[in-house]
């Protein structure tokens, strides 16, 4: 005999069974969304607080925000341990390799005390081919998290032609997730970069892998714990030759590119936060500034240039050029101090920075 189900009944069965279903959802593993969320949360936690713990650590890659930059990243984690030692860090120096192999903070401290009887603990941001456009970026967040009473920017002629006039390679870093959460740009990578030390590590596992890393990360061999990396050798004086015009030699009709221009008022505006901004030229090998094309005419367009732009914003600009108080035997290239020559100069340049800084005052009262 068949049995009839009343249709009433038959769709009330339908629709508990479909929100029976509904309510079993789960991933893969089999678990409710809820639970395997719970589970995620979980196993992040735990994976954090190892990641935060010392024995652990020691044993993982380097902590990295995800520039594929070795010197920014090593720089990064130097400054931090700087403060923790120091307390604080007074003075900033920010550049590309000119900064990281010329500015000795050691002998810079030494100088600027003599001259103004104040202490003072200063740390080299110098980190290789860095333009101006990323020193800018990351003055602003270095400003922004470690308050300096002073910032210095040391810039030479390559920073306004050879590479770094190319968008893609002027922007390389500033475009990471993290400098641009940093900079007030948020994302959720940037903001778990930031916030997160596995997150850091991890992409230090990453980053690790890359075939380049090694290499570059040799460059920084002779790292210290101020953040100055010397460079070794000396280039005799016939050694320096015109195939280093490379950027000197575009000195004629010199014009401050309009992308540098933005980053050189950017730096500018980090006054905002109290801070000292000085401008330093980094000098170069007097031959190379003789070969390349009219030599020292071409060269003083271009320290008119800055000087005309630092004037106008008001900001101190520290001219090296000419230097005859650097020993011919002070170069390691034609672009690069060695260490006895960064000794000389920092020294100086603290003299020089001290007696700026105080003349600036006196003018601003």
């Amino acid at each position: 005999m068949e049995t009839s189900i009343d249709p009433q009944y038959a769709a009330r069965d339908d629709a508990t069974n479909l929100k029976h279903h509904t309510l079993q959802l789960s991933w893969p593993l089999g678990l409710p969304v809820i639970e395997a969320l719970i589970l995620i949360i979980i196993v992040l936690g735990v994976c954090e607080l190892l990641a935060r713990t010392q024995s652990i650590a020691a044993l993982l890659p380097m902590q990295t925000v995800g520039s594929g930059s070795p010197g920014l990243e090593l720089k990064l984690a130097g400054l931090r341990e700087f403060v923790d030692e120091h307390g604080s860090v007074d003075c900033i120096f920010i550049g590309d390799s000119t900064v990281l192999r010329g500015i000795d903070p050691q002998m810079f401290e030494v100088a600027y005390a003599e001259s103004t009887n104040i202490k003072i603990a200063c740390y080299n941001f110098g980190v290789l081919a860095l333009s101006p456009v990323e020193s800018a970026a990351l003055s602003e967040i270095l400003v922004e998290k470690y308050h300096p009473h002073l910032l210095i920017f040391g810039t030479n002629l390559r920073d306004y032609y050879y590479d770094h006039t190319n968008e893609r390679v002027m922007h390389a870093i500033t475009d990471i997730p993290w400098i641009q959460y940093k900079l007030g740009n948020f994302s959720p990578v940037g903001w778990l970069t930031d916030h997160s030390i596995a997150t850091q590590y991890y992409l230090g596992s990453i980053t690790h892998l890359k075939s380049a890393w090694d290499e570059d990360l040799s460059k920084y061999a002779t790292l210290r714990a101020n953040g100055f990396a010397p460079r070794e050798g000396i280039i005799r004086y016939e050694e320096v030759n015109a195939a280093r015009c490379d950027s000197a030699k575009k000195a004629i009709g010199f014009q401050i590119p309009e992308s540098v221009e933005s980053a050189l008022n950017d730096l500018v505006a980090l006054r905002r936060y109290d801070v000292q901004v000085v401008f330093v030229e980094l000098p170069l090998h007097p031959r190379l500034i003789e070969l390349c094309n009219h030599g020292e005419p071409d060269y003083d367009l271009y320290l008119s240039g800055i000087n005309d732009y630092a004037h106008a914003a008001n900001v101190p600009f520290v001219q090296s050029t000419p230097a005859p108080w650097i020993d011919l035997d002070g170069w390691s290239d034609s672009y690069h101090l060695n260490e006895a020559g960064a000794e000389i100069f920092s020294q100086w340049l603290g003299r020089q920075i001290a007696h700026a800084i105080t003349e600036t005052a006196s003018l601003n009262n």
